[in-house]
């Protein structure tokens, strides 16, 4: 399947990977609050530090859309 490649090479590519936290596009590295940085944007979703605490963000079940 060619959109999983694209999305595997893509993602493979750091320089290209964003995540949008509360409508805002993000890459590794943003601050998210004055607190909370974003980490790491991996496959399955994003790490994240508060406070000297690091923790994962599971895209497929951590993660709420408000409707």
């Amino acid at each position: 399947r060619k959109e999983s490649s694209a999305a595997s090479d893509v993602y493979k590519r750091q320089d290209l990977r964003m995540v949008n936290i509360n409508g805002v596009s993000r890459r590794e590295g943003d601050l998210v609050t004055d607190l909370l940085l974003l980490v790491e944007i991996t496959e399955v979703g994003v790490v994240l530090n508060y406070e000297d605490y690091s923790f994962l963000v599971d895209i497929l079940e951590d993660w709420q859309n408000d409707p």
